[in-house]
């Protein structure tokens, strides 16, 4: 087992049963290690420290994975720069996720977060920067039939 922060481990973060299905490897390299690293200890740690243990749905994706699950071609999973993910244990999934959002969007000059994105009513997808890039603390939400939209509370 690789530990990357206190929290989070890196089969945690490239942990995929859909992989698994189709025999791919998800292995990332030694750079996409360094950002996982860097994920898991300047905003996952954060945000487990305030909502409690945290479910990883999806981490790093090789770009096979990407593809295969239909993942956007330029997705921050593939540099292993994002996790999807939600606090566990909350009766209200969708209410909790909101309550990230609106933690990230009052911490975000203390979370260096790049984007998050509150998808579906299932998870945050929450991204760094690239190594050296400037996180812009950028908030937007997700529904099935809408493009990309800044944050509201309201969904």
């Amino acid at each position: 087992m690789i530990v990357l922060s206190p929290h989070f481990t890196l089969e945690e973060l490239t942990e995929s049963g859909a992989a698994a299905r189709h025999g791919i490897v998800n292995e990332p390299t030694a750079e996409q290690i360094r950002n996982l690293t860097r994920l898991a200890n300047d905003v996952l740690e954060p945000v487990r420290n305030r909502f409690g243990p945290y479910r990883t749905s999806s981490g790093y994706r090789c770009p096979e994975l990407n593809e295969l699950i239909g993942g956007s071609p330029s997705s921050a999973h593939m540099e292993g720069r994002a996790q999807d993910g939600w606090p566990l244990g909350a009766r209200d999934r969708a209410g909790e996720l909101h309550q990230v959002m609106l933690w990230l969007k009052a911490n975000r000059w203390r979370v260096p977060f790049d984007k998050a994105i509150y998808e579906y009513d299932r998870w945050v997808h929450i991204q760094v920067a690239r190594d050296g890039g400037t996180p812009r603390g950028v908030l937007l939400q997700k529904f099935h039939a809408r493009p990309y939209e800044p944050y509201r509370c309201d969904g």
